[in-house]
């Protein structure tokens, strides 16, 4: 290890000012975790807006390159190039396939369980009470989350973020507002999870062995690690070089270290629990080391090991003082009480992927100080998580807690500190710079890297061209990113090239004992920020390191002003860069996520729309808005029936005049007919409309006015006449009996013509060819009649025929 002067005084000057550096390895800070991920949620609205370009106020006609988000981006450029967004050249059909995706699966993520813990802050914060929405899913979580939930770390009441989307997002409206719009607040519960991995205290507890007996120990595992390691580089390096291998002298290291006895010893002694350094130690879990070469003992990529720190493997001050630290106050590693042993270290038993870590024993974990522990990496910590969120899933729980760990992991693999595994080199500075300009580098206030966006110190349309221009960057690495994790189920490999890609991004910069002005690797920065807490001179020092990456530094100390603005700029565009990589890739896994949680469906008797599945067997969302049972299925009462009722067992509607029915037991104890429950025939009805198709109600009976049945009028009949108070059929009717027809005679199943004085509506119904206006059967002047038969017009019958009035 080469621990330069420099660093060695920085590490004096941190453990005197604190001991242990404060919150060494936390990456971005709660506002930015969240913010990435509520950005993406931001992008996807705008993805599925046919609109979005009309709806900024632009003066004068529209640029160029305004043009909608759906179109495909440039992917001239070469796969390997860093500025590629999509990889390879992609067509029409495929980008609007990724569009209508999500669409679908913001629906999908709405429906998820949001797992937030419901606060009454009633006695606490002003009295009020929030509730989080009646059926829990993420769409209806109907109160803006803060930062905090409620309240801040100090326990005073914190304010609720407004939920409003910033710039082009706030007035945004995906073609009107839709179920899957809600609140527009999603992101923001998407986010809490996010931010708030990095408040498990739990995953770290950290011992201190009593020092005299680790000191022995110490130097006794250094004797027999040096002997054992010269006995074994001969046959280890000849085994190497035979089998093709390399590095053989990290093997044999290991190999000495494995073998140990004092490191067993060390393994197995209790300790004293060290609260402080437990709550610092959380981050150990957050690293991922890319660089070639690293020495990865237990899995297939490295986390966090100091002693191997930095680029180029450089410990900064800030990681050789922590390995001081750990050193001088033998601070170990609890595996017992450390959740993040058993979580990250995932083994072949837990995963079904290649690549498993080395079950490590307890002792193995614990037989080093903090600052020589290999912690499991970032790519483990987000795996860890999915394979959670895959079972809350799978379970029919259907919570969302699960993916904090992947989406955290994103927000970590885009830091390039975090991806060299060093707490130092400006790690907290960089964070902090990140954190603090958020607002400019999202394209939601101004800045004076963008001259002309701002018109007397206003945003114009130019700060939302730019803004527009971002959101369609992200949707296109978002495009590819997504791609990625439908071709790789294993979410390490997704962590990993996000993490490939931004030490690419930064692998070339300078490497310096002092600050290297305009470089990301400020190891004086870090320095500068021994103490986060600390006001006063160290609160000045803070503030001067962060200063360093911002535009708020002072250019006096520079002779060249314009190099000063135009490194100030580089930096600012980097930082833009790693926030937008780092959104789209949250684009993308939530897009997987949503692609998971096709099965979501929404429970029994819950508020539903079109875009929702139903619980259950035969169970829809009702016109009114609520899941509840088919007409016909089988319930238990009548709440889980929606507008119907439940009888003998069934979800049934009853009489109704519009609606739909399949079969008779939609019905209760009516009859489907053409689609709707209705009467037959001599049901005890109280409307003509209860009565089935074609029937009437009369005299509290379903009458559909067939030949037999009480009329009052002709007009009550369906055909016929109404003669002595009953329907009968005239002449050529349909019949059964001799009583259907008017006539009294039924042949073949049809009334006989009529005689005179039978009921008739056509000449061709009577025998003698008249049908009287009055509709009955006559005799015309001449013919035959009865003495009772009536004659046609004004003719009488004589007794023997019809004699018509002489003149």
């Amino acid at each position: 290890m080469n621990r330069r002067p420099f660093q060695k005084w920085v590490s004096i000057v941190v453990l005197v000012a604190l001991g242990l550096p404060q919150s060494v390895a936390h990456a971005y800070g709660h506002f930015t975790h969240q913010s990435v991920v509520n950005e993406a949620w931001h992008v996807m609205r705008a993805g599925v807006a046919p609109n979005l370009v009309s709806q900024i106020d632009w003066e004068g006609s529209a640029p160029a390159d305004a043009a909608p988000l759906d179109t495909v981006g440039d992917c001239a450029l070469p796969a390997s190039d860093s500025k590629n967004l999509c990889g390879r050249t992609v067509t029409q059909a495929e980008w609007n396939a990724f569009i209508a995706t999500i669409k679908t699966n913001r629906q999908r993520l709405n429906k998820l369980r949001h797992e937030i813990p419901l606060v009454n802050d009633s006695q606490s914060c002003g009295g009020l009470a929030f509730s989080y929405g009646f059926d829990g899913t993420v769409g209806r979580f109907g109160v803006p989350i803060s930062q905090n939930h409620l309240n801040t770390d100090d326990g005073s009441c914190a304010t609720h973020s407004s939920g409003t989307p910033p710039g082009i997002f706030s007035t945004l409206t995906p073609g009107g507002f839709l179920p899957d719009d809600w609140e527009k607040t999603q992101g923001l519960v998407f986010g809490w999870h996010a931010e708030h991995r990095d408040d498990d205290h739990g995953d770290t507890w950290v011992d201190m062995m009593p020092i005299l007996v680790g000191q022995i120990l110490n130097e006794a595992g250094k004797v027999w690690e040096t002997v054992v390691a010269v006995i074994l580089a001969p046959f280890v390096c000849a085994y190497t070089w035979i089998t093709g291998g390399s590095d053989c002298g990290s093997k044999t290291r290991k190999l000495a270290d494995q073998t140990n006895p004092a490191d067993v010893l060390k393994g197995i002694l209790p300790g004293w629990k060290n609260k402080d350094a437990s709550d610092e130690g959380v981050g150990f879990w957050h690293f991922i080391n890319v660089q070639p070469g690293t020495s990865n003992w237990y899995d297939d990529t490295q986390g966090l090991f100091y002693e191997e720190a930095g680029p180029a493997f450089e410990p900064s001050g800030i990681d050789q003082s922590i390995m001081l630290a750990g050193d001088l106050l033998f601070l170990n590693l609890d595996a017992s009480e450390s959740a993040g042993c058993s979580r990250y270290e995932i083994t072949e038993d837990e995963t079904s992927f290649s690549r498993p870590s080395d079950d490590r024993a307890n002792w193995s974990w614990q037989s080093e100080t903090i600052g020589h522990t290999q912690y499991s990496p970032l790519d483990n910590f987000a795996l860890y998580g999915h394979m959670r969120l895959q079972s809350q899933i799978s379970d029919g729980k259907f919570g969302i807690s699960g993916m904090g760990w992947p989406l955290h992991a994103i927000g970590d693999a885009t830091v390039p500190m975090h991806v060299v595994g060093t707490s130092g080199w400006g790690h907290r500075p960089w964070e902090d710079f990140v954190n603090d300009t958020w607002a400019p580098l999202m394209f939601e206030k101004c800045s004076i890297h963008e001259p002309g966006s701002c018109t007397g110190g206003k945003p114009n349309n130019a700060l939302k061209l730019d803004q527009l221009k971002q959101a369609k960057r992200v949707l296109q690495r978002g495009f590819r990113w997504y791609e990625f994790l439908l071709g790789h189920p294993d979410v390490r490999d997704f962590i990993t090239a996000i993490a490939g890609e931004t030490f690419g991004m930064v692998a070339g910069e300078l490497v310096s004992n002092l600050f290297p002005f305009g470089s990301i690797w400020c190891d004086a920065c870090s320095a500068g920020y021994a103490d986060a807490r600390s006001d006063g001179f160290f609160g000045t020092i803070k503030q001067a390191s962060i200063d360093l990456y911002t535009d708020q530094g002072s250019k006096s100390a520079f002779d060249d002003p314009e190099g000063y603005y135009a490194k100030k700029a580089r930096l600012f565009g980097l930082a833009r860069t790693n926030l937008e990589r780092s959104s789209a890739a949250t684009l993308a896994y939530l897009l997987r996520v949503g692609d998971l949680a096709v099965d979501v469906c929404t429970p029994l008797g819950a508020a539903c729309t079109d875009f929702h599945k139903c619980c259950g067997e035969d169970v829809t969302c009702t016109p009114q808005g609520i899941c509840a049972r088919n007409k016909g299925a089988k319930c238990n009462n009548t709440s889980e029936c929606g507008q119907a009722s439940c009888q003998n067992g069934r979800c049934c509607s009853g009489l109704i005049t519009s609606g739909s029915c399949r079969v008779n037991d939609d019905c209760c104890g009516a009859t489907c007919s053409s689609g709707t429950c209705c009467l037959l025939k001599g049901n005890a009805c109280s409307r003509d409309e209860e009565c089935c198709t074609g029937g009437r109600c009369r005299a509290g009976l379903c009458s559909n006015g067939g030949a037999g049945e009480t009329c009052t009028t002709t007009g009550d009949c369906r055909s016929g006449a109404c003669i002595s108070g009953r329907c009968c059929e005239a002449g050529g009717g349909f019949c059964n009996t001799t009583g259907d027809c008017c006539s009294g005679t039924c042949t073949g199943n049809r009334c006989s013509a009529g005689q005179p004085g039978d009921a008739c509506t056509t000449n061709g119904q009577c025998a003698r060819g008249v049908c009287a206006p009055n509709g009955i059967c006559c005799a015309p002047t001449g013919t035959s009649c009865s003495p009772t038969g009536p004659c046609c017009g004004s003719s009488t019958c004589n007794g023997t025929f019809c004699q018509g009035v002489p003149n």
